[in-house]
């Protein structure tokens, strides 16, 4: 029994995927515009939704050393590859690599902010902020996913008057969830 246990721990041990490491000083991520399909219907809100998580993309990978391609660049591979992301049909990890490959990125992203709401709010209290993230990030020499439509949920009930301000400030909460495993290899540089 023991001997069968031993060879079953060692099969999984032997199936698991090899661990892909990469050199940030050498590595271009393209980060792809972050998307925002929760149906917020107030356009300034959404904008700050967008821009957190796009800052803290932005942040997470340079403090880690990454090369991140600029936005400029990204914006016109997907214009000229044709893809609107703004479909939900487009929102596919073939074309995310598409654009990828496009710009000659080592690693590529895309965000998409699925749900923020208020919650627990009540007459004594201004409650919390929910955002849902979902990501894939996309090594594009071998095309495999690092992961794929990964989402995660986040609350913030950080000090605010505005629960508004605590949607936003969940959403650098869901993607630090989601990044987790991934920096964990890759600690900030300190300055």
């Amino acid at each position: 029994m023991m001997v069968s246990a031993l060879i079953f721990t060692l099969c999984l041990v032997q199936a698991e995927p090899p661990v892909v490491t990469y050199d940030p000083k050498a590595t271009k991520v393209a980060i792809l515009p972050v998307l925002n399909t929760s149906g917020e219907k107030w356009k300034e809100l959404r904008a700050r939704q967008e821009k957190a998580a796009a800052d803290w993309l932005r942040d997470s990978f340079k403090k880690r050393g990454f090369l991140v391609m600029e936005d400029a660049d990204v914006a016109k591979a997907i214009t000229s590859l044709g893809i609107d992301f703004t479909d939900e049909e487009n929102i596919a990890r073939a074309n995310v690599l598409e654009v990828g490959k496009s710009v000659q990125a080592d690693l590529v992203h895309l965000t998409v902010i699925t749900d923020t709401r208020q919650d627990g709010a009540n007459f004594l209290e201004s409650g919390y902020g929910v955002s849902t993230v979902k990501s894939w990030l996309v090594d594009v020499k071998s095309g495999k996913p690092i992961f794929s439509a990964r989402s995660n949920t986040a609350r913030s009930a950080r000090a605010s008057h505005r629960t508004s301000d605590r949607q936003v400030w969940a959403i650098p909460l869901a993607l630090s969830d989601t990044f987790k495993e991934f920096f964990k290899g890759y600690p900030e540089i300190k300055n």
